[in-house]
């Protein structure tokens, strides 16, 4: 519930447009994303007492976690960029972290959290199992 607040909260409220907003937004998206891929299919198990699980549901299960959990490894990264231009240069910050700029450096998150599951993930299904 307080990531999805944060989200709504970034979204709706005008003086939360900067940059660090932005990230802090994205974050909670990958937080709810990265507990929605693990959580349920373990409570499941949990309550039913039922412990099998097929082979493609195990692989789409770790391309999402290993996902999102790049993504989150990338994006902490940018954050920690962010405060750095905010503390280091205060009187440029608004020129270096515009909205373009947030943007890419969203998607280069994204972009690198799926090169990093990729490649491991599709030497994997080819093996036999």
């Amino acid at each position: 519930m307080g990531n999805l607040t944060i989200i709504v909260l970034v979204f709706v409220d005008a003086h939360l447009k900067t940059a660090m907003y932005f990230f802090l937004q994205n974050f909670s998206f990958l937080e709810v994303s990265f507990t929605s891929a693990c959580v349920p299919i373990y409570l499941y198990m949990i309550s039913s007492g039922n412990k099998t699980m097929t082979i493609k549901a195990c692989f789409s299960q770790i391309f999402f976690i290993v996902l999102f959990g790049g993504t989150e490894f990338f994006l902490l990264a940018v954050m920690s960029y962010d405060r750095y231009v905010a503390i280091c240069k205060p009187l440029h910050y608004v020129t270096i972290m515009n909205s373009r700029v947030c943007r890419n450096l969203i998607c280069c998150c994204w972009v690198c959290g799926f090169l990093i599951v990729l490649p491991p993930l599709s030497l994997a299904v080819h093996l036999e199992f």
